[in-house]
């Protein structure tokens, strides 16, 4: 999952910002960005979704506080942005937030582990869609069957060995 400025999609500078302004934004960001004035921009329609998500979650006063709380804060951005796709999952599956297939927090950041906790209880269906990304993707890159009988095969040859001979790198 991909961390998303909604003050930034709406074209607002600062989180302290009222309903009224966040309307206001909102409005303003769906006259520029709509598909029919932007004819031909293949993106138009992403976009529109990006700021209907933005204003849906900014103009209800415990949503948005939530999103402060979890996305907004200075040193929660900072950190995702600094431990972005570090993690031991990277080592097999590549960049996490690239791939949708999980959320990237560093290891010894407990509000972090929180908020991600929160984030995926309140969205259950970006967590079933990266479960779902991650699942296709496992498949793509390993094939179990063949890792599986690789194991088997090395068992067999070290359980073959005399104890003496038994050494691990």
């Amino acid at each position: 999952m991909k961390y998303k400025d909604y003050y930034k999609i709406l074209g607002l500078e600062t989180s302290r910002v009222s309903i009224e302004e966040i309307k206001a934004a909102y409005r303003a960001a769906v006259k520029r960005n709509h598909p029919d004035v932007n004819v031909g921009d293949s993106l138009a329609e992403e976009k529109i979704k990006d700021i209907n998500e933005a204003y849906r979650t900014l103009s209800a006063p415990a949503s948005k506080r939530k999103y402060d709380r979890i996305w907004n804060s200075r040193t929660n951005a900072k950190n995702y942005q600094k431990f972005k796709g570090k993690n031991i999952f990277s080592m097999f599956l590549g960049d996490i937030d690239k791939e949708e297939i999980g959320i990237t927090v560093a290891y010894d950041d407990v509000e972090g582990w929180i908020n991600a906790i929160h984030r995926i209880a309140d969205h259950p269906e970006e967590a079933q869609k990266m479960g779902a990304n991650a699942r296709k993707l496992a498949e793509k890159r390993f094939n179990l069957e063949i890792f599986s009988r690789e194991i088997a095969e090395s068992l067999l040859e070290i359980s073959k060995m005399s104890p003496k001979k038994r050494t691990f790198a």
